[in-house]
């Protein structure tokens, strides 16, 4: 590769960082733009290098992707979020500074506050008693 001899056999890591990070592929990479992910379309290639790539990609990607749908909007849809009242307790949104590993394969962010106010408070104490009752027996 590059005029380098990789011998068979040669363990390989990616680097999700440097690819999620990579402005040929992401359009201002260094800013937190949700919206990106927005409107994808079919065949646009990964949205994001978190879960790996090719034929050694997480095979565990789709499960995830939509358990995390649903956690996220149960979340929206029971509560309104507030940022923590003390600018320290708030997310760092730097790219760098705030991975709380950096030898990590992935970023996992720096301990952060967030208020959750409930919407309605007596659903979500009946989604939060269904929920008990459903998984009394796992």
């Amino acid at each position: 590769f590059n005029g380098a001899h990789i011998p068979a056999g040669t363990t390989f890591f990616m680097n999700a960082w440097a690819a999620d990070y990579d402005e040929s592929h992401f359009q201002n990479a260094q800013q937190f733009l949700p919206e990106r992910y927005l409107n994808l379309s079919e065949g646009s290639g990964t949205p994001h290098y978190g879960y790996g790539a090719g034929s050694r990609m997480c095979a565990g990607s789709h499960l995830a992707n939509r358990e995390l749908y649903v956690a996220y909007v149960r979340l929206i849809s029971a509560f309104t979020m507030h940022p923590a009242k003390n600018p320290a307790d708030r997310p760092i949104l730097d790219a760098i500074e705030c991975n709380a590993i950096p030898t990590a394969l992935t970023t996992e962010p720096k301990p952060f506050k967030v208020g959750f106010k409930p919407r309605d408070t007596e659903l979500v104490k009946k989604w939060i008693a269904e929920s008990e009752e459903k998984t009394k027996d796992l």
